[in-house]
C-alpha cells in the first residue's frame, strides 16, 4: 500500500508511464480492498484492525468506504 519508507503508493494521478487508461476495476493491497467506480476508489474490504481513518492516512488520494467492509483474510 506504501512504499517501504512509507510514501504514497495510491495518488490522485499516476507519475509512471500508462500503458492503458481505465483498465483496472480493482486493486488489491496488504491493507484493503479498493474498487474503482464511477465515483472514484470507494474501500470494500480491510485488513483485520485497520481503521477507515488509518487507511486513508495511507492513502494519497480522497477514499470512500461502502456501506458493508469485509474483513480481509490474511494468509502469511
Amino acid at each position: 500500500h506504501c512504499t517501504k519508507d512509507g510514501q504514497f503508493k495510491i495518488l490522485d494521478d499516476c507519475t509512471m508511464p500508462l500503458t492503458a487508461v481505465g483498465c483496472v476495476d480493482a486493486l488489491v493491497t496488504e491493507l484493503c480492498v479498493i474498487e474503482f467506480r464511477g465515483n472514484g476508489p470507494v474501500v470494500t474490504a480491510m485488513a483485520p484492525g485497520m481503521t477507515p481513518e488509518e487507511l486513508q492516512a495511507k492513502t494519497g488520494t480522497k477514499l470512500e468506504f461502502a456501506e458493508t467492509i469485509e474483513i480481509m483474510d490474511i494468509v502469511d
